[in-house]
């Protein structure tokens, strides 16, 4: 395997729990959503995430969530977002 390699089951997790969330709202806007939920994950499938993409994407994501009016609080999105991104960081 690669040296530079990353593969990290926390990220996919904590993707999944942020669609998770997203989808219990049951949005009609929910594939603006999970557009951006799958690039996240297209990040860490590629086995060398770019912490500045994945950080553009998450505010994206944010982004969307204000937008369309989501309770940031309720969801913790950017708290899982941050989260995702401390992640990266840590590689």
């Amino acid at each position: 395997m690669d040296a530079d390699f990353f593969w990290d089951e926390g990220a996919f997790s904590i993707i999944s729990g942020i669609e998770r969330s997203l989808k219990r709202l049951d949005l009609d806007c929910q594939a603006q959503f999970i557009s951006v939920t799958n690039a996240l994950e297209v990040q860490f499938e590629s086995g060398d995430p770019q912490p500045i993409v994945v950080r553009l994407l998450s505010d994206a994501l944010l982004t969307v969530a204000e937008a369309r009016g989501v309770d940031l609080k309720k969801t913790q999105l950017a708290k899982k977002l941050d989260r995702l991104n401390d992640r990266i960081k840590q590689r």
